[in-house]
């Protein structure tokens, strides 16, 4: 079973199977490598974002409240620690203390992981969207993106005979 695919911009789709990361060369379509999953995301659902030149892979911590990134070495196909996030001041960042049922990391811009936090009041639904600062560990609400039951999902394009859609269906 695959995934939507990770595209690094360049020629190469990077596809998520419950087993491996495959890499595909879109130019000649075929398979040039595959790569083991991080130990940690075999226990856990993990999130797969291009960071600049890197694959990474975000699992849950040590508690639930925490995430573990994994950045894989393209040359040596090794996942090594990069960066522990969480927990994190909701209270700080938007003024309220969030319960929430799901966090999904979202996209990863330059320094910033943006995520939804999806709420559920009763029988309402709605989104909150963040963006965390790897390099100075601040977490702040964006205002741009409003709150509401919408789905903002991003999707990867390639110039080629392989291209995926730019909305969900």
């Amino acid at each position: 079973m695959l995934t939507n695919p990770v595209c690094n911009g360049g020629n190469a789709l990077y596809w998520i199977s419950k087993r491996e990361v495959i890499v595909m060369d879109v130019d000649k379509e075929i398979i040039v490598r595959e790569y083991p999953h991080p130990a940690r995301a075999m226990l856990y659902d993990p999130t797969y974002l291009w960071m600049g030149d890197f694959l990474s892979c975000i699992v849950s911590g040590n508690s639930e409240l925490t995430y573990e990134i994994y950045i894989l070495d393209l040359d040596s196909g090794i996942w090594t620690l990069y960066h522990e996030m969480g927990p994190f001041d909701y209270m700080a960042a938007c003024g309220h203390n969030l319960n929430y049922t799901i966090m999904s990391f979202r996209l990863w811009i330059n320094d910033q992981i943006i995520f939804r936090v999806s709420l559920h009041h009763n029988s309402s639904h709605e989104n909150i969207h963040f963006g965390y600062n790897v390099k100075t560990k601040q977490m702040t609400k964006i205002d741009d993106i409003d709150m509401g039951n919408f789905n903002i999902s991003v999707w990867s394009h390639t110039n080629s005979l392989v291209s995926l859609p730019t909305t969900p269906a």
